[in-house]
């Protein structure tokens, strides 16, 4: 082991008394020893050798450091103190900046040698996560994301230094490789789970793969896997950070057990990517472009309103609850699961409860559709009897056949030929309280909400209403 030694030399005091030739910091596995940081021994050497066991006691700045003793051996000239981490935390002072000590030894009761020899005291290095890199791997099997290690990435790692590249900002895909102190790694068992630590909470999960470095540290890479934030023990830490997907905000990254306590970090500003600008602005456009194409449909093809044919002068088709009902769910549905998956990159997102929305959605149509139609046919029939029908059933008649016109979109969703229906009414109101509870938890949560039972029976209950009672409903 080589030593660098800070070497300080004093005249010789009068002939036979005890004088310091040399003090010296001795560092352990390290080429380079100018500083004295805890784990370092200093090494003292006397003029002349002892005459009998002596016990020294350090003394810097000419007080006793009372733990730190050494016995100079009886025919000695050199001992030696070590400054281990539990003296060095007893001594707060001594290494809480980096500067310059007046070094001696002496009897534990004082006095301390005269001494010249200064060496210069260090804060501790640090020992925890240093720094990180971040990479975007193409990685075609998903069950084999650690084996992947040798694929092409998008893009280059992107390291503290080049943090501005937001393109290779951290993200769900990503990979994440921490550099950790190996010091610090070996307060973790050989096989123990090291998970991610974000922001002081741990991410289930978030495995690491341990490798060892050319420079002695330990590398922990982490795949952000895009399944997790649908994954039941990892859902609530990931929607903590991506429930604010415009948010801009850095994080702090460490690692550590699930159970903590996680490793001291220096990575203070780690850069997520919640979201994608440029997806974001596709996903408006989309949005806005759909709206237009539905009221373009529904101009051009009657998409939204009543079957049948009216005259020249008799204005547009009455719109259809039913099937606005079934439109509106399935615009609400598909601009939902875009926008999920523009955020956490799953596509899997829907659920048993969107799927009955839109069962009863569809079933709402299709009862609304067989029941119009019957009722035409039952008119038809009435008009095709014998003469001798009471004029008024044939005023029915004709009025079941007659397509319903517009008046304005609310009115034509709630009314009849009589104005405002109850049944017509609560389902409209229904449709819009889930369809409103429906928007928010989605963007506000990432995840499409799972109505109980009871609210889904609510729905078809009242959608089942509307359909029973249009049998003698009369639309204008």
């Amino acid at each position: 082991m080589k030593i660098v030694s800070l070497i300080l030399t004093i005249s010789a005091l009068a002939a036979g008394e005890i004088s310091l030739v040399k003090v010296e910091a001795v560092c352990p596995q390290t080429t380079d020893c100018e500083l004295v940081t805890p784990n370092t021994s200093i090494k003292v050497t006397l003029a002349a050798p002892a005459a009998v066991d002596t016990v020294y006691t350090l003394f810097v700045d000419g007080k006793p450091i009372a733990d730190a003793k050494a016995t100079l051996g009886n025919g000695k000239s050199q001992l030696s103190f070590t400054l281990d981490k539990k003296l060095a935390a007893t001594l707060p002072g001594l290494f809480s900046a980096a500067g310059e000590h007046t070094v001696s030894i002496g009897p534990p009761a004082g006095p301390a040698l005269p001494s010249a020899h200064k060496l210069k005291f260090s804060p501790p290095p640090f020992s925890g996560v240093v720094t990180y890199t971040i990479k975007r791997w193409e990685v075609e099997n998903k069950e084999d994301e650690h084996k992947k290690a040798t694929d092409l990435p998008k893009c280059k790692a992107a390291t503290p230094t080049d943090a501005g590249r937001e393109e290779c900002w951290a993200r769900l895909g990503s990979q994440i490789d921490l550099f950790v102190n190996n010091e610090a790694i070996s307060a973790f068992k050989e096989n123990e789970t090291i998970v991610m630590w974000i922001d002081g909470r741990p991410m289930p999960g978030v495995d690491g793969v341990r490798s060892a470095t050319a420079d002695g540290k330990t590398t922990l890479s982490f795949y952000w896997d895009e399944r997790l934030p649908s994954l039941a023990q990892s859902k609530e830490s990931w929607m903590r950070i991506l429930r604010h997907p415009f948010s801009k905000q850095n994080v702090e990254v460490s690692a550590g057990p699930l159970a903590g306590p996680p490793l001291p970090s220096q990575i203070q500003a780690f850069p997520i990517r919640r979201i994608s600008e440029r997806g974001i602005v596709l996903w408006i456009t989309f949005f806005i472009l759909s709206i237009f194409a539905l009221c373009f449909a529904d101009w051009r093809w009657n998409i939204l309103r009543e079957e049948g044919k009216v005259g020249p002068n008799a204005g547009r088709r009455a719109f259809s609850l039913a099937r606005t009902q079934m439109t509106f769910w399935t615009f609400v549905i598909a601009m939902s699961v875009s926008y999920i998956w523009l955020v956490t990159w799953n596509e899997d997102v829907l659920n048993p409860s969107v799927l009955l929305l839109l069962g009863i959605a569809t079933g709402t149509t299709l009862g609304a559709i067989v029941v119009d139609g019957s009722k035409k046919e039952s008119a038809r029939n009435t008009l095709l009897v014998t003469p001798g029908v009471q004029a008024d059933a044939i005023a029915e008649a004709k009025n079941t056949l007659a397509t319903p016109t517009s008046e304005n979109f609310f009115l034509d969703l709630i009314s009849d030929r009589d104005g405002p229906s109850i049944s017509r009414v609560q389902m409209l109101l229904f449709t819009l309280i889930l369809m409103g509870i429906f928007v928010v938890e989605t963007f506000r949560t990432l995840v499409m909400p799972e109505f109980s039972a009871t609210l889904l029976g609510l729905m078809g209950i009242s959608s089942a209403g509307y359909v029973a009672l249009k049998g003698p409903e009369k639309k204008m």
